[in-house]
């Protein structure tokens, strides 16, 4: 019979005892509740400076809040609308052009830490844009799975949905 082998069973040496006693004290990293508030602060602070970024009407600015990877989808109203950030950049560049206004304001957010580098928001948005007396106004509700990036938080995949009028 052989030395690492009794009785057909794999019999464990000092070494590999002490690996697993050595991994089984390697702690994950912290997510307690005081990760969790920061977090959730972070990203309350990045919906503000996306507010801000929207008002300035700046198509590169806004789609900085989007996280640029290969697995970024953005649907709106049921109905996939961007499969990439340069869609949503390209979309806000076409009529940017003809606004004087942007604005967004999101409110009732709920913000969900599922680990430090990510999270889900639930939020409710009102936003207007135009140029002077033509203005579009629409509001609804918004969901994200956000992303912690080296550039801070970005909204990884996303809907907005609006109201609409049931048939009875």
């Amino acid at each position: 019979m052989s030395p690492l082998r009794t009785s057909g069973a794999p019999r464990c040496g000092a070494a590999a005892l002490g690996c697993l006693a050595l991994s089984a004290c390697v702690a994950a990293p912290a997510f307690d509740a005081s990760t969790r508030a920061a977090v959730e602060t972070e990203i309350r602070g990045t919906l503000r400076a996306f507010e801000a970024a929207v008002a300035t009407g700046d198509a590169r600015t806004i789609a900085s809040y989007y996280a640029d990877r290969d697995d970024f989808l953005w649907l709106e109203d049921g109905r996939v609308s961007y499969e990439s950030v340069g869609a949503v950049e390209a979309s806000i560049a076409a009529v940017a052009g003809q606004m004087s206004f942007s604005r967004l304001t999101l409110s009732e957010s709920t913000i969900t830490a599922l680990d430090p580098n990510a999270a889900h928001v639930t939020m409710l948005f009102d936003q207007s844009f135009g140029a002077d007396a033509d203005t579009i106004r629409y509001s609804g509700a918004m969901s994200a799975a956000m992303v912690r990036t080296e550039d801070g938080w970005k909204f990884l995949r996303g809907h907005t949905s609006t109201p609409s009028r049931r048939d009875s």
